[in-house]
């Protein structure tokens, strides 16, 4: 009888729609929990006869046949207690089998593609077919575009993984290894996990196996709750899946697990996990049917190319190699998204009653027919095999959007549209669908696609395209750092674009500095339509062959719904990042790939179809497939913008039209009296516009330009009243002011600089037009490193030129760039005004005039006062040492503009007292600016010695110019004569407290009365040289130099220059083994320590003016020798070495690259390489690219040392050492030399090792 109602409530349970069955637990515990509650009433105990069938093993799918008596309540209990033990061990079971087929992925991502951007992560996978190396693992996992990836089996075992198939739509993939690379799980044969796409049930417990957390192995439980549920929408600019359903299910998963298998408790997957949602604790996992299918035909692709081989023995390498996944697994798509909406909606939306009756009527026919063929099987195994993913009963697929200009749309589907058929056929679920669009698609028809709109049968004929090429273009354009490529359709469709649109995936350096953002859309360059990647590619190759310095880009943000264009000016170069290059994706070899140098793209373009089937006779299939989807894209564009230009014309002759018809009504005034002929219709104007030759107004026609008020008692003009206002002082300054951006390349963020980009004001101290030299004066705030791109705009006159950066003082604040006067325009030539500097001294109470530009280059100014002179800058080390300024006394007001204004500080005529600069200092890790002013006495010995250094080496620096779009070079500046110590003042009586005599104190009070201050050592640093001095130890206080009392750090440096004279000193186009700073006299120091008296003699140190003038990239890391910032922590790893070296220092990761992959980040000096010592950037260089590196070819040395391991020992900045293992990618991450030439300033790029 038990049986017997066993199988009636399993039949009757199967037969309810999903949408009920609420309960969470799979049928079978459902039939035991009830039969409990039927045999077990509470007022029977159990008897003899019941404690012998206790014994009995029960199978899991039985439940026992007995009489309903005293003990059947125990024995039910039992029973229970049996069957939950038997469930547990069938798990484990389960889980033995599935956890070997495991594996974690380690993913790189090294640019930036479509919705994805670079970067580095962990995810989840498992092996599903082990013969011929497949992993499964999801679509955001594989990733779009370029990516590196490893896959680290249960033992441990690392195999190199490569990227076989994406799907363009659905969020899996595959990635394909060598089994014979896994050595150790090869020998018991790997493991692998079947697929079921008919296996879920809503109420079935199931378990995700994968890397949960960042954890090795974690293993959840999770029941489905619905099987119909809406794909998952992740963000408008991120990855979304659709035209699917997906199963949810009440789970903790989290980052990581992506990949990860959904299996029951026969050990067969019956998901893949997808994402989920952390507020709520939902997991959601993707049905099967879409990968079951990818997977067969990707195996039948195999075992054809595996019989290419003749019964040649070669590795699963070689036979993939001979696969194109795109081309196997053909995907359509009519660029619609569809969602199932249930019928009630559907009536909503015009589905007539007939058509619902029609559906409902044949569905329960169809339902019928499943159940007579359930009925005439026998187990639960078959009924499971049997079953459809979902009961789609309620509702119809309805069109939710359609892309612009895809084929739903030429085909004339609209959106809100139900769809009944497909080619005739019925189309009740997301199956149905996809089967008819990837069968057109492969062979090229043009289906009839049926649906009701508005009440009204209609039939749009619909042609489907290659999904592949439309949701994943097959190249990228690399330009300036960036990434360029055709729109696809998943961010079209998010965006309600048109496919294959010039997108910007990454803006890059020479995008990016201008404010284009990622995720724009470019209209136009230099003034020219572009309707494609090619049209951009074409455009900025043109005019950078010929030599021009700018062109306007305009663009708009595609989350923009009003689409408002933006126009920015592009600056053309190479300088950074190498000429721009197109990148091809491989799919035979899961790579990318740039494309051939030398080659005549746009002779590839543009030649005949017979022509270009000849050339790609002889590529590689996927080079010639690259090649096709370049100029489809081509000639997309140009059918679109021909398009755009012959409906603009028609719409402008209809215009005309209508304005003529206008015309001939109004002729006849009131009175019947002829009216005059409208000009503007006669000159041709047709949309509110007028011909018009664009000539400005005659110069009699304008008013005279302003001149500034007359300066005080020079050459007897005019004195200037005392109540002469700020405005008039502001006038006189104007044409010496000018705005300075740097913006600096990501490939050469050195020295720690916290920022990519900078603003600030700049006084121009030289403006010499006939020896075209320019200087402006600045901070080290505005232009932060040597590295620095600089634009320069002039407050004189509208006009805007490149800059160079050429000095940087080491511890003061303030640099000087230099500008051509040749590159602006006569008129601001004229304009443009040196500033006189004055020789009063500052001093407390005394009234300026503080001079600034507003970022609409407009005067500001007003009349301050000076409350301290010689206030002394003190800031403090920052988490990422950079440059600070030190031993600097500065001059503070009572009234300025706030942090963020910087200027001038001039007297009531306009000459220079002070530049007032920008300072940046840390805060408990926070970003802090100040302004202060420096004295002219601070700078006013290097201005003049830079300005004649420039027009000394005017004729070399002329020549390195030339074809350079206007970037000034710069000749050898000096190094500057400094102490390895930071002094910082303290005050006379914080002093005395401290142990100082009270003969000094006097001393230092009587000579300096003002001040009332004492030196004192902060703190010594380690030397260029990579030792650090003992000469001064910290706590010392400096109370005379060379026999002189000193009060300040002014007098130190008078004392490390004598005489002023800078000419003497060497430069940086002196190699640095010939740098000595022994001709240079000691300083004789007077010191107290611990109130004893000690004589020191301390050598300078020379530190370059020029900056930092070499570094390194490589793995992505940029490696220089430590910098100032660095050297002031007075800590060393080198200390213990007998070798002598400045040091390697890592200053800067790049994400997505194989230092961010494994761990070499900033703020580490790399001692030793593969157990060899190093010391310097050349000798870095010889560890892991030779002797010769200087001459070695690159792309024979990527051909060598492609996949080599290499191992450092690093020290931290805490001084915590480490050996890590760092792999290199010479695909995507050439090993670059960057080197200042000396005697210009230019920056020269060197590929040492890598992709050229």
């Amino acid at each position: 009888m038990l049986l017997s109602l066993s199988r009636v409530l399993s039949r009757v349970l199967s037969r309810v729609s999903l949408s009920q069955q609420l309960l969470l637990r799979p049928q079978e515990e459902i039939i035991r929990r009830i039969l409990v509650v039927i045999l077990a009433p509470a007022s029977i105990t159990p008897g003899p006869a019941a404690a012998q069938k206790d014994a009995q093993v029960v199978p899991e799918d039985v439940v026992p046949t007995t009489t309903v008596e005293a003990g059947a309540a125990a024995t039910t209990a039992t029973n229970v207690n049996t069957t939950n033990k038997e469930e547990d061990d069938a798990w484990q079971r389960a889980l033995a089998a599935v956890v070997p087929a495991c594996v974690v992925l380690k993913t790189t991502t090294p640019f930036a593609y479509d919705t994805d951007a670079a970067g580095s992560s962990h995810a989840s996978g498992f092996v599903v077919d082990a013969k011929r190396g497949l992993i499964l693992t999801n679509r955001h996992v594989v990733t779009p575009g370029p990516v590196v990836a490893e896959a680290i089996f249960q033992n441990h075992e690392e195999v190199d993984i490569a990227a076989l198939y994406r799907d363009p739509v659905h969020d899996f993939g595959f990635y394909r290894f060598d089994p014979s690379d896994a050595t150790f799980m090869a020998k018991n044969g790997v493991s692998e996990v079947t697929l079921d796409e008919h296996g879920a049930r809503v109420g079935m417990d199931v378990r995700i196996i994968g890397n949960d957390s960042g954890e090795k192995l974690s293993i959840s439980s999770a029941t489905l709750a619905r099987l119909d549920r809406d794909a998952p929408i992740y963000g408008k600019n991120h990855y979304n899946d659709f035209n699917t359903f997906y199963f949810q299910a009440a789970s903790g998963t989290k980052g990581g697990s992506s990949g990860s298998p959904v299996v029951d408790r026969r050990g067969v997957a019956v998901a893949i996990n997808a994402g989920s949602r952390v507020k709520s604790s939902s997991a959601f996992f993707l049905p099967l049917h879409a990968v079951v299918r990818a997977l067969k035909l990707l195996q039948s692709a195999y075992d054809v190319a595996k019989a290419s081989f003749n019964g040649e023995v070669v590795g699963t390498a070689a036979i993939w190699n001979r696969v194109d996944p795109g081309a196997a697994v053909s995907r359509g798509a009519i660029q619609a998204t569809l969602l199932y909406k249930g019928f009630d909606e559907c009536r909503r939306l015009g589905l007539t009653p007939d058509s619902e009756k029609a559906v409902r009527e044949r569905r329960a026919s169809g339902a019928r027919t499943s159940k007579r063929k359930r009925d005439s099987t026998v187990g639960e195994e078959n009924d499971k095999a049997s079953a459809p993913i979902t009961q789609t009963e309620h509702g119809l697929l309805v069109v939710d959007t359609v892309t612009p200009d895809g084929p739903a749309m030429r085909g004339g589907l609209q959106v809100g549209d139900v769809v009944l058929s497909i080619a005739g056929r019925p189309c009740d679920s997301f199956v149905d669908l996809e089967r008819e669009l990837d069968a057109a698609s492969e062979n090229h028809l043009t289906i009839p696609v049926t649906v009701e709109r508005g009440g009204k049968s209609t039939t749009a004929n619909v042609t489907p395209g290659d999904l592949q090429e439309a949701t994943l273009p097959r190249f990228v354009f690399r330009y300036g750092g960036g990434v360029l490529h055709p729109l696809g359709y998943q961010t079209a469709r998010n965006h309600h674009e048109t496919c294959g649109i010039a997108y910007v995936a990454d803006p890059g350096h020479a995008l990016g500095r201008q404010g284009v953002p990622r995720h724009a859309i470019l209209v136009s360059v230099h003034g020219c339509r572009v309707g494609s990647t090619m049209d951009v590619a074409r455009l900025l190759c043109k005019f950078s062959a010929e030599g021009v310095e700018k062109v306007p880009v305009m663009y708009f943000h595609i989350d923009d719904a009003s689409r408002r264009l933006k126009t920015v000016p592009v600056r053309l170069g190479d300088e950074w990042y190498g000429p721009p290059r197109f990148w091809y994706r491989d799919d035979a070899r899961g790579v990318w790939c740039p494309f051939e140098q030398g080659v005549d793209w746009q002779r590839m373009v543009d030649m005949d179809e017979a022509a270009f089937a000849k050339e790609c006779s002889s590529m590689n299939p996927m080079y010639a497939s690259a090649w096709r989807a370049m100029r489809r894209d081509a000639a997309t564009s140009a059918a679109r913008l021909s398009v755009a230009a012959a409906t603009k014309t028609t719409a402008k002759a209809s215009e005309t039209e209508k304005e003529v018809e206008a015309k001939a009504a109004m002729e006849v005034d009131n009175n019947g009296t002829p009216k005059p002929e409208d000009d503007s219709l006669a000159n041709g104007a047709v949309d509110g516009t007028e011909p018009w030759d664009g000539a400005p107004p005659s110069e009699s026609s304008l008013p005279p330009m302003a001149a500034p008020p007359p300066a005080s008692g020079a050459d007897g003009g005019t004195a200037v009243d005392i109540s002469a206002s700020a405005h008039d002082t502001a006038v006189r300054v104007f044409p010496s002011l000018c705005l300075i951006s740097a913006d600096v390349p990501s490939v050469a963020l050195l020295d720690g600089v916290h920022s990519k980009s900078f603003e600030g004001a700049g006084v121009i101290i030289c403006h010499d037009v006939k020896g075209d030299v320019g200087l402006i004066l600045t901070d080290r705030n505005t232009v932060t490193v040597s590295t620095s791109d600089v634009s320069v705009s002039f407050a004189a006159y509208p006009s805007e030129c490149v800059g160079a950066a050429c000095f940087f003082h080491p511890t003061h604040n303030f640099a000087m760039v230099r500008y051509r006067p040749s590159a602006l325009s006569e008129a601001a030539r004229s304009a443009v005004k040196a500033v006189e500097t004055s020789s009063a001294t500052l001093h407390r109470g005394m009234e300026v005039v503080l001079v600034g530009l507003s970022s609409s280059l407009q005067p500001v100014s007003r009349k301050c006062h000076v409350t301290n002179a010689h206030a002394a800058v003190v800031t403090h080390l920052c988490d990422v040492p950079r440059y600070r300024s030190m031993h600097e006394e500065v001059v503070e007001l009572d009234n300025d503009f706030g942090s963020g204004f910087s200027g001038a500080l001039t007297d009531k005529d306009g000459q220079l007292l002070a530049l007032y600069a920008s300072f940046s200092k840390q805060v408990k890790g926070e970003e802090h600016e100040f302004v202060r002013g420096i004295p002219v006495h601070a700078f006013q010995r290097w201005c003049t010695d830079i300005t004649q250094r420039c027009f000394t080496d005017n004729a070399i620096t002329d020549d390195a110019s030339a074809g350079s779009r206007g970037v000034p070079a710069c000749p050898p500046v000096p190094y500057v004569p400094l102490l390895d110590c930071e002094l910082a003042p303290l005050s006379l009586s914080r002093a005395s407290e401290l142990g100082l005599p009270s003969e000094w104190i006097s001393a230092l009070a009587r000579v300096d009365s003002e001040r009332r201050q004492v030196l004192r050592v902060r703190s010594t640093f380690t030397g260029a040289g990579g030792t650090k001095s003992t000469l001064l130890e910290e706590g010392d206080f400096v109370v005379s130099a060379n026999g002189q009392v000193i009060t300040n750090c002014n007098e130190l440096d008078e004392l490390l220059l004598p005489d002023g004279n800078t000419s003497l000193l060497p430069t940086s186009a002196q190699s640095s083994t010939a740098l000595n700073a022994g001709s240079l006299p000691p300083l004789v120091l007077g010191v107290y320590r611990n109130g004893k008296p000690v004589q020191v003699r301390l050598p300078p140190t020379l530190e370059s003016g020029a900056g930092t003038s070499r570094h390194l990239l490589w793995a992505g890391a940029q490696l220089q020798e430590p910098h100032r910032g660095v050297r002031e922590l007075g800590y060393s790893p080198y200390s213990d070495d007998s070798e002598e070296g400045p040091g390697v220092y890592v200053s800067r990761w790049h994400t997505g690259s194989p230092a961010h992959r494994y761990g070499l980040y900033a703020l580490h000096w790399v001692t030793h390489v593969n157990d060899m010592p190093v010391r310097s950037l050349d000798g870095f260089l010889q560890a892991v690219a030779g002797t010769d590196w200087r001459t070695r070819d690159p792309n024979d040395d990527e051909k060598k040392v492609g996949a080599r391991w290499v191992r450092l020992r690093v020290v931290h900045l805490k001084r915590k050492p480490k050996v890590i293992t760092v792999k290199l990618d010479l695909r995507y991450w050439p090993t670059t030399f960057f080197e200042r030439d000396a005697q210009t300033g230019r920056w020269n790029r060197t590929v040492i090792q890598g992709t050229v």
